[in-house]
């Protein structure tokens, strides 16, 4: 297991950019394809400056949420880890959100934390970073916001990108918003989950 401490050791911080090992590099490389590793960097770079430009404590550790967010993407269609990792009350929502469940449970066999708090901070952003929920940490808010609009997406993200990275609070307020009117405009039937519908009956009243 690697040791995640948030410190040169792990990560280094040079002209607003962060770049962890190739440690740490390697083992999301190796559950996740070429195509998702490139999103998730992408997201882990957005988080970053969005810490940065918002005073958030850590701003290293926003990057290593966004680069792990994803890291149980490709293994959601592996049936036997699936039973393996998952609880049933996890599998009984849609699959696609399993990832999410999945990413906590890979995460904690590949990496060790230094910092509980660290961990549990982590754990619980990068585990409602699809769905959302009531009540979400900061690190959460900023995670799911910066999936949901990062650069690589392939469609015009800017304005939320900027309000996001002026204010992370108006930001996801914004890109909730705006998920929710494209889900709404989707003309196959979505299957909304009672964590989504929490997060908007919660934030957007």
């Amino acid at each position: 297991m690697i040791e995640i401490e948030f410190s040169n050791k792990c990560f280094k911080e040079h002209d607003s950019k962060c770049i962890a090992n190739g440690e740490i590099l390697d083992v999301v490389k190796k559950y996740v394809s070429i195509h998702r590793f490139l999103h998730s960097l992408s997201v882990a770079n957005l988080a970053y400056q969005v810490a940065i430009s918002n005073n958030l404590k850590d701003p290293t550790k926003y990057f290593f949420s966004g680069l792990i967010h994803d890291i149980g993407k490709e293994e959601d269609k592996n049936e036997e880890v699936c039973l393996k990792l998952m609880s049933e009350d996890e599998r009984n929502y849609p699959h696609f959100m399993w990832h999410q469940f999945l990413a906590c449970k890979i995460v904690l066999n590949e990496f060790k934390f230094k910092n509980k708090e660290d961990e549990d901070e982590i754990l619980e952003a990068i585990r409602f970073h699809c769905s959302g929920k009531a009540k979400m940490s900061t690190m959460g808010k900023v995670i799911f916001a910066s999936d949901k609009i990062e650069p690589l997406r392939g469609y015009d993200s800017k304005f939320m990108i900027d309000e996001l990275i002026k204010d992370y609070e108006s930001g996801f307020l914004l890109v909730l918003k705006e998920n929710k009117k494209f889900i709404e405009g989707l003309k196959k039937p979505y299957d909304l989950n009672n964590l989504t519908e929490e997060c908007y009956n919660y934030y957007l009243k």
